[in-house]
C-alpha cells in the first residue's frame, strides 16, 4: 500500500508539473543549449495540437535560433499546416536555416514542396543542396527523379552522395521500367567518382538492387585505392550472383589485405549457395 502510495503521490507531482506549452516555447530563445534541448525535447513528446500553433507562432516572430529548432521540430510532426511555413524558409539568409527547411520537407514527405526544393538545388551552400537531395529521396514521387539525375553531377562530394542514398531509396517505388533503368545508370556512373566516399556508395547501392550489368564496374573496383571500397564490391559481386566474377574474387583471396581475403571468401561462398 505504501508502495501505491508513493506511485500516485509521484504521478500527481508530474502531472501539476506540466508547465504550458508557451513557458516552454519560450526556453527555445534561451541562451543556454541545454535548456534549449530540453524545451525541444518536451514539445516533441507534447501533443499535436497543442505543440504545432505555438511553433508555428515561433516561425512568425521567433529568432532565428528558435526559428531553426521550431522548424526541426515541426519536420517531425506530420501536420500538412506546416508544409507551406516551413517551405518559406528555403529563401532564409541564415544557412543552417535553409538547411533544416529542406530536411524537414523530407520528413513531412511533402510532395507539394517539390518544386521549391528543386529551385534550392541551385542553391550556394553544398549543406544546403545535400539536404536537397536527401529531402527528394523521401518525397516518394517519379518527379523527383530529374533533380536527383542533377544532383550526382553536383561539385560536391556530399551532394552527390545523398543523391545516390535518395535514388536507392526511390528505386523500388519507381514503376515505369525506363525510369527505372535510369536509376540503375547513374548509380553505376558514380562507382567510377573521383570521391572514395561517392564510390563506395555506390558500389555499395549496385549489390542492394543487384544491378548486373555493373558487375565490370565492380571487378574493376576490386583493385580500389581503398580496402573499405575493395571489399564492399567483392560483398556487392556476392549479392549479385554473376560467375564472371569468380575469378577476379580468387584472385582476391591472394591480397595482402586479410580484410580483402575475407571478403572474398565471403563473396564466392554467397555465390556457391545460391
Amino acid at each position: 500500500m505504501k508502495r501505491i502510495s508513493i506511485l500516485l503521490a509521484l504521478l500527481l507531482v508530474a502531472s501539476c508539473g506540466k508547465r504550458p506549452v508557451e513557458e516552454v516555447v519560450r526556453d527555445l530563445e534561451s541562451p543556454d543549449d541545454a535548456v534549449r534541448k530540453r524545451a525541444a525535447q518536451e514539445l516533441i513528446m507534447r501533443d499535436k495540437e497543442e505543440v504545432v500553433p505555438a511553433l508555428l507562432k515561433v516561425l512568425r516572430t521567433g529568432s532565428p535560433r528558435a526559428q531553426y529548432i521550431a522548424i526541426q521540430i515541426l519536420g517531425r510532426m506530420k501536420d500538412p499546416r506546416v508544409v507551406e511555413p516551413i517551405e518559406g524558409f528555403l529563401s532564409s539568409q541564415n544557412v543552417h536555416i535553409r538547411a533544416a527547411a529542406a530536411e524537414a520537407l523530407g520528413n513531412l514527405e511533402a510532395k507539394e514542396a517539390l518544386g521549391a526544393l528543386e529551385e534550392s538545388l541551385k542553391d550556394t551552400s553544398s549543406l544546403v543542396r545535400e539536404k536537397v537531395a536527401w529531402a527528394l529521396g523521401k518525397l516518394d514521387t517519379a518527379g523527383s527523379l530529374p533533380s536527383l539525375r542533377e544532383a550526382i553531377s553536383d561539385p560536391s562530394r556530399r551532394v552527390r552522395r545523398s543523391a545516390l542514398v535518395s535514388l536507392a531509396e526511390l528505386y523500388p517505388k519507381l514503376k515505369d521500367a525506363e525510369e527505372k533503368e535510369e536509376v540503375l545508370r547513374l548509380v553505376r556512373e558514380c562507382i567510377e567518382d573521383p570521391a572514395p566516399q561517392v564510390r563506395y556508395v555506390a558500389v555499395q547501392i549496385a549489390g542492394i538492387l543487384r544491378d548486373g550489368h555493373a558487375v565490370p564496374l565492380l571487378i574493376e573496383r576490386l583493385e580500389d585505392p581503398y580496402h573499405s571500397i575493395r571489399q564492399k564490391a567483392a560483398h556487392s559481386l556476392g549479392d549479385i550472383g554473376d560467375p564472371k566474377a569468380v575469378p577476379y574474387l580468387k584472385k582476391m583471396l591472394s591480397s595482402e589485405d586479410i580484410g580483402d581475403q575475407e571478403a572474398a571468401r565471403w563473396a564466392l561462398k554467397r555465390m556457391e549457395g545460391r
